[in-house]
């Protein structure tokens, strides 16, 4: 089963230009996240949980209840330098395609930390300013859970 904040530390302990890891939840508190940030000094990899989903249905014998991922990636920027965005902007994407790249990587190997990857689901979109003017990318991504019709008799009456 996929662990998103064990998979995002990986990543940011892997990747040169990430200096911290950070894990957030879709329903924490923003301002929380962006206090956290503000007190970092070098590039951020944030990991936040897939708590949202949608159940689909193939026609199978299973359901599948695709959590929505995502990994932002920040680089701390100078206040009013527009170059200094572009700049963190350009260097972020590059490192959300290397994430990319890693990813399907482990989904092509089997690995089981990301056998339920949907392949097709990545996007990658520009944000910013996060915390004290980080600015980079948040990159998405489902992981699906499948699951038969098979009730739990302890869950009902």
């Amino acid at each position: 089963m996929y662990n998103h904040d064990q998979y995002g530390d990986m990543l940011a302990n892997a990747l040169v230009d990430i200096k911290y890891s950070l894990h957030a939840s879709s329903q924490a508190d923003p301002a929380s996240v962006d206090e956290q940030i503000s007190k970092l000094a070098g590039g951020v990899l944030v990991s936040v949980d897939g708590k949202d989903g949608d159940v689909s249905y193939s026609g199978s014998e299973s359901l599948n209840l695709g959590g929505q991922y995502t990994f932002l990636v920040l680089f701390p920027t100078v206040t009013g330098n527009e170059q200094s965005v572009l700049s963190s902007l350009n260097k972020a994407k590059a490192l959300a395609k290397e994430i990319i790249k890693k990813m399907m990587l482990d989904y092509e190997a089997g690995s089981s930390l990301l056998s339920e990857l949907d392949p097709t689901s990545f996007e990658v979109h520009g944000i910013g300013p996060l915390g004290d003017c980080h600015h980079g990318v948040a990159l998405f991504f489902i992981v699906g859970e499948n699951f038969g019709f098979g009730l739990n008799p302890a869950m009902w009456a």
